[in-house]
């Protein structure tokens, strides 16, 4: 905006021009005054209001940019904020998925740590004993030639398909000539999956509780058939054969009880 002076000088150039002003002489008073020319003068008025316009729109102008630069410093300030925030979910879900994790490689040294306890408190690998009344084929065996399932054959069991056979250095199926051979101890080790054969019981003789008046005795091979007349806990007398121990009567002797076609051994099946 022009300065004070400045608007005057303009202004004094535009009312009192040579070709545009007149003057005259007071006689009563030594003094001089001018008649301003009027378009002159409203030409001067209207480069004042311009240039108080204009001053006032690049007042404007500057106070706009000031807001224009508030509101893109004011975007910008928010725009950092969010990308702050996002880092920070970000780093807030690495710090869980961390926490996750870590809380994982704990359980798993818990359970490395309870295996480890475990296995120094195991007790040594042993062969798990036979059936009662049996034995194992072979007794040399170690853990790893029987993994969970398998079982040695027992001594003079029937080798069947499927069954294997150790020739140094691996397990084999069975070759089916293989199969007519029972197991021995002299021969390779044998190893199957199939459960044990059923045991056959264990018999002992009859003894004085089992006895009746009314059962019917026979020798094995014999057909006189006799009674018995009297008996106690060791020895009974029969009505031919004079007197015997349950142990003889076993082996020697059939019975046939009252009411019954059946003739059978002089046994029974041990109680366990």
């Amino acid at each position: 905006m022009k300065t004070p002076k400045e608007l005057a000088d303009i202004g004094a150039a535009a009312a009192f021009s040579d070709n545009k002003r007149y003057h005259y002489m007071s006689v009563s008073k030594q003094s001089h005054s001018w008649r301003p020319d009027e378009p002159a003068r409203q030409a001067f008025a209207q480069a004042v209001k311009d240039e108080v316009e204009k001053e006032k729109e690049d007042q404007l102008q500057k106070l706009r940019l000031k807001s224009n630069d508030a509101a893109s410093f004011a975007d910008q300030m928010q725009s950092a904020n969010n990308r702050l925030g996002d880092r920070c979910n970000f780093l807030d879900l690495k710090i869980i998925d961390l926490e996750e994790q870590n809380q994982q490689l704990q359980k798993q040294n818990d359970h490395l740590a309870k295996g480890i306890v475990a296995e120094q408190h195991k007790k040594p690998w042993t062969l798990s004993p036979p059936p009662e009344g049996q034995q194992w084929h072979r007794t040399d065996w170690t853990e790893e030639m029987l993994p969970e399932g398998y079982r040695p054959l027992l001594l003079n069991e029937q080798p069947l398909d499927g069954d294997e056979v150790f020739k140094s250095p691996a397990w084999f199926k069975q070759e089916i000539w293989e199969l007519e051979y029972v197991a021995v101890s002299d021969h390779y080790h044998e190893r199957t999956r199939r459960p044990l054969p059923p045991t056959e019981p264990v018999l002992v003789p009859l003894d004085m509780n089992d006895i009746r008046a009314t059962d019917e005795f026979r020798i094995i091979g014999g057909c006189v058939i006799q009674t018995v007349t009297e008996w106690d806990a060791t020895t009974f007398r029969l009505s031919y054969g004079g007197q015997v121990n349950y142990l003889y009567l076993a082996a020697n002797y059939l019975r046939r009880q009252h009411g019954s076609t059946e003739w059978k051994p002089c046994t029974k099946e041990a109680q366990q």
